[in-house]
Order: C-alpha cells, then structure tokens, then sequence
C-alpha cells in the first residue's frame, strides 16, 4: 500500500500521536486525536497507522545521525553551508523532539571531551 501524504497531514498526523501519548484519558471528552480520521479524510485507518510508523522509524535514524555529529563532529566543521538533503519529515521531527527524549538528540547524545 504506497499511499501519498503531504506535509500538513504527515504534521496532523504526528500532532494527534503526540496527544494520544501525552494526554490522559477523560471519559466522554472526545479528544483532537479522536478526529484525526476527519482531519485526514482521504486516506485510511490503515494508511495511516502505517505512517506514523514510518515518520518513527525515519525521525529515530535522523535522531540517531544527528547524535553522531553531536558526538563526533567538532563544532568548528559543522557550517550552514553543508550540502545536507533536506529531511523529508523535519517539522514531524520538530514536533516529536519537543514532546519527547528519545527523539531529541540533545539530551541523548553528549559531545565527546
């Protein structure tokens, strides 16, 4: 199944995970993650449920190269100018670093002496 989303979805996406993680359950308060399904209208359950996968195991490799620089790249060789492809899923990333340690580099990794 190679269903096509767009950056805005991958985002409502990532943003309904984060709440279904982060906040507690209350009986009878249908929550924003509860509607995901009318948020991203066109695409099934299913589509879905395998993208969210794929967001977590490409923002956990993206983490865990970033955690390579942090650990063995002098700061001095790291420029703004590098030729880095653009990360497919950076604002998912943005959003998952903030709501959770294991996706932010900087409080995984420590830069070596």
């Amino acid at each position: 199944m190679d269903v096509e989303f767009t950056v805005e979805e991958d985002v409502v996406i990532v943003v309904a995970w984060i709440d279904v993680l982060t906040t507690p359950s209350v009986e009878g308060v249908d929550r924003p993650a509860r509607n995901i399904w009318h948020q991203v209208h066109s695409k099934s359950k299913q589509a879905i449920r395998i993208r969210v996968g794929g967001v977590q195991r490409d923002v956990k490799l993206y983490v865990s190269l970033q955690g390579r620089l942090i650990i063995y790249v002098p700061p001095a060789l790291i420029t703004a100018d590098m030729d880095i492809p653009p990360f497919r899923f950076y604002e998912c990333y943005l959003l998952m670093k903030d709501a959770f340690d294991e996706y932010n580099p900087s409080r995984l990794y420590r830069r070596a002496p």
